[in-house]
């Protein structure tokens, strides 16, 4: 799948009138395409069933590089899942959007995919740690560090470490 064709999937989803009223509440400068969650999560899931772990990362890439504010939504979708083995570039994907992290429903959605993965390895949380203090992450690090439950918060049988 291409990111051309995943956009296009997006869009056929849009509601008429929604992508204005998207803009106004989030503010951010980027494309609004007025599709609603329940409908990414429809398209995610799809798309994770029918593509293998690197083509759903170059996916999640290109969506995330497209800056359009519901393709950054579903880029993150793509990477919501507990197991992937293994993680370490589905992680330093989602690290890498941290500094980039401008409104709190994109940050949400990223953190998260990002929670799975240090749940996966509980290691990561000294990177997170310094996220929470860098000027380079500022909103996306202290998304992390405030309401963005940690690793186990939200699994109704958390590992215990």
């Amino acid at each position: 799948m291409t990111v051309a064709e995943a956009i296009a999937a997006l869009k056929t989803r849009a509601v008429p009138g929604k992508a204005a009223e998207m803009a106004a509440d989030h503010k951010a400068p980027r494309r609004y395409l007025g599709t609603g969650n329940p409908d990414i999560n429809d398209l995610a899931q799809g798309w994770r069933r029918s593509l293998t772990l690197d083509q759903r990362l170059v996916l999640a890439e290109r969506l995330w590089a497209s800056n359009i504010h519901k393709a950054r939504v579903a880029a993150a979708k793509l990477l919501t899942q507990v197991r992937i083995r293994p993680d370490g570039a589905v992680w330093g994907l989602i690290a890498g959007w941290v500094p980039g992290f401008d409104g709190w429903a994109i940050a949400d959605h990223a953190c998260d995919a990002g929670e799975r993965r240090l749940v996966a390895d509980p290691g990561r949380l000294d990177e997170v740690e310094g996220w929470t203090t860098s000027p380079v992450c500022g909103h996306g690090g202290r998304r992390w560090s405030s309401p963005c439950p940690g690793p186990g918060r939200t699994i109704p049988h958390p590992p215990i470490w």
